[in-house]
């Protein structure tokens, strides 16, 4: 659960993007260790930069890419996926 003043969400929704910060992929993945559901439109984001350099996103934080717990929009082939909540559920 993510806690904000005045609101909690189970689920955070990231548009698309093909590079993501570091510091962000670590907070989505604790986020998702947690029990929360982290949703990626249009796919996730290839690379994540640590400093100097650029990681794959699987290199980078490959506990959030778990695909025991995934689940694709139906009917619309890569146009977003979630991982974390329920699994093989739909959003």
């Amino acid at each position: 659960m993510l806690l904000t003043p005045g609101a909690a969400y189970d689920t955070v929704i990231v548009p698309e993007m093909r590079v993501m910060r570091e510091a962000v992929v670590a907070r989505l993945a604790r986020f998702r260790a947690l029990g929360g559901r982290v949703v990626f439109l249009g796919g996730v984001p290839e690379w994540v930069v640590r400093g100097p350099a650029v990681l794959s996103l699987r290199e980078a934080a490959p506990d959030l890419l778990d695909h025991r717990s995934r689940s694709t929009s139906p009917g619309a082939g890569h146009a977003g996926c979630a991982f974390g909540g329920q699994p093989g559920g739909r959003w």
